[in-house]
């Protein structure tokens, strides 16, 4: 991973939290960012509080699939990709789809 990403990710992450804004997305975003940095346990912990505050955005059921990954969780990871799976058919959609397979 290129170190500038990491560094710039980071300090999005940061400037979100400084907001104080707990929204899905401040959530799924400090999410990637622990991803990238390898440390699964917290992006998980991230994109759970994301899909409790928004249940209906398949990327963050995606995300926490990964991380589950990360973390050696494979039936729990199965079991987020279920969640982000959709059988309608537009670009967001087939794009999600397309990151589970």
């Amino acid at each position: 991973m290129n170190r500038k990403v990491v560094i710039l990710s980071l300090l999005t992450a940061m400037a979100i939290s400084a907001c104080g804004e707990n929204t899905a997305d401040s959530y799924y975003k400090n999410g990637n960012a622990h991803l990238q940095s390898g440390r699964y346990a917290e992006a998980l912990a991230d994109y759970e509080q994301a899909v409790s505050k928004n249940a209906e955005r398949a990327e963050y059921y995606i995300a926490a699939g990964f991380a589950d990954i990360g973390l050696e969780k494979y039936e729990e990871a199965i079991n987020y990709f279920d969640k982000g799976y959709s059988p309608k058919d537009n670009q967001i959609v087939r794009e999600n789809n397309k990151a589970l397979y």
